[in-house]
């Protein structure tokens, strides 16, 4: 069997065990959407070249008075890709903050998807927290504690 029919088992399997409101396939870009609730989605893109899974979560908005403080700490957690786990921080198009990470899809099986999942899923939520609080002090000590404040993913 191919990875990208594995990859697609998987997520078919995942459903009741992570019982998401959704997982809808998006069979010519290779992507799925895993729909949590109304604002909590991952999106999973397959690389074909590479055989692995990338996934994105949105962190929200970065607010414009914390802005430097939120980049700063997304660039430094990062940079400290190997002792996160692989999971990093980036901007996407529209410049709101994303959690990332890939995964090779060798290997992986249901339940390792599926508390990947759940991983992504509370370094999101604290996360997303981080950056809707509007102080700046709270922000710059998360970056002074530490790049990575939340620990590593665990899969």
């Amino acid at each position: 069997m191919s990875d990208k029919a594995t990859a697609e088992n998987l997520f078919r399997d995942l459903g009741p065990l992570l019982d998401p409101a959704a997982i809808v396939y998006d069979e010519a870009e290779s992507r799925w959407a895993v729909v949590i609730d109304q604002t909590t989605r991952i999106d999973v893109g397959y690389g074909d070249g590479a055989e692995q899974l990338v996934f994105a979560l949105d962190l929200g908005p970065v607010p414009d008075q914390t802005a430097d403080q939120v980049h700063e700490l997304l660039l430094r957690f990062s940079y400290v890709w190997r002792e996160t786990g692989g999971l990093y921080g980036a901007l996407d198009a529209e410049g709101r903050a994303t959690l990332m990470y890939t995964c090779a899809v060798q290997g992986l099986d249901v339940q390792r998807l599926q508390t990947l999942l759940r991983n992504l899923l509370d370094h999101r939520r604290l996360w997303a927290d981080l950056i809707a609080r509007s102080e700046t002090d709270a922000i710059a000590g998360a970056a002074i504690d530490g790049p990575a404040p939340f620990g590593a993913i665990k899969v």
